[in-house]
């Protein structure tokens, strides 16, 4: 499961475990270079895809393989997000282009506008979403722009 920075919405949770699912290959990979390397102290593992070292092997074969390019993004957006109280319980990440129809399907779902609006009655959606904004940061993706909760 690839996670795009095109995506509407996107759960912290598909994150982290596309993160350990890419990350898992790439140690693999990392680990294999460090032994021919005969940098058998620098292997790590499998779970360590924090440490400096790799983080930076990463960076330096960015752009020859399209899951390794993936998982640079995705750490990326991790380290902008995972102080946040519930990132690794499901926090949701909203693009900005969706935040209005986000705003406009979280409200109905959980019950602060009736069910049935009357037709001459509108509502600025806008405004709306402009206003709850003010519980969540932005964050960037890729080059995308990304709201969530924090609070």
């Amino acid at each position: 499961m690839t996670i795009s920075n095109k995506n509407d919405v996107i759960d912290s949770r598909d994150v982290i475990e596309r993160i350990e699912e890419l990350a898992s290959t790439q140690i693999q990979v990392f680990n294999e270079q460090q032994s021919i390397e005969g940098d058998d102290d620098m292997c790590i593992e499998e779970d360590d895809y924090n440490s400096n070292h790799f983080r930076n092997w990463l960076k330096e074969g960015e752009g020859i393989d399209i899951d390794r390019d993936e998982l640079i993004l995705l750490l990326e957006l991790q380290d902008q997000c995972e102080e946040l109280s519930d990132w690794e319980h499901g926090e949701t990440l909203v693009h900005a282009d969706y935040w209005v129809d986000y705003v406009y399907d979280l409200l109905r779902e959980c019950g602060d506008l009736p069910k049935e609006i009357p037709h001459y009655i509108e509502i600025d959606w806008e405004a709306t979403a402009n206003n709850i904004e003010q519980d969540y940061m932005r964050v960037d993706f890729g080059g995308e722009e990304y709201l969530i909760r924090n609070c």
